[in-house]
């Protein structure tokens, strides 16, 4: 690879590493914040069939970008956001075609109590990590 491809491939990195970073740490506080009402959030969105068809095609949309414009693992920032775009693209196509895949899965994690603080904490911490990447590291090489 050229030192002109491993260039554009880090600009990619820091370039996505930026939004997703934010957007981690928002997620994750969110969900921090509001953990004692999801057990209510999950049923009714899995009932609203308008906002669960229109979650799932965005949430596709996205992953596919995601996956077509990233798809690299030459550092573990590469990696994790080839990952979310991966996660992503599944989750919502198994939104989309099984939701009740979700459902159940949503249903059993909301009942073990603390549970939504574990990927909450993951969040952020991931966020924080790309959030540096991509607006705080070193811009020489790859990150």
């Amino acid at each position: 690879m050229s030192e002109q491809q491993a260039a554009q491939k880090a600009a990619t990195t820091r370039g996505f590493a930026k939004g997703l970073g934010i957007f981690l740490i928002l997620f994750g506080l969110g969900i921090a914040m509001r953990a004692d009402i999801l057990w209510a959030l999950v049923p009714s969105f899995i009932q609203d069939g308008p906002l669960l068809f229109v979650t799932a095609v965005f949430g596709i949309a996205i992953g596919c970008a995601m996956v077509a414009a990233h798809h690299h693992f030459n550092s573990l920032a590469a990696f994790l956001i080839t990952f979310f775009g991966w996660v992503t693209l599944i989750r919502s196509a198994i939104l989309l075609f099984a939701p009740q895949i979700i459902s159940q899965v949503a249903s059993v994690a909301m009942h073990i109590p603390g549970i939504p603080m574990i990927p909450a904490a993951i969040a952020v911490l991931i966020g924080i990590y790309l959030t540096y990447v991509g607006w705080f590291a070193a811009r020489k090489g790859t990150p």
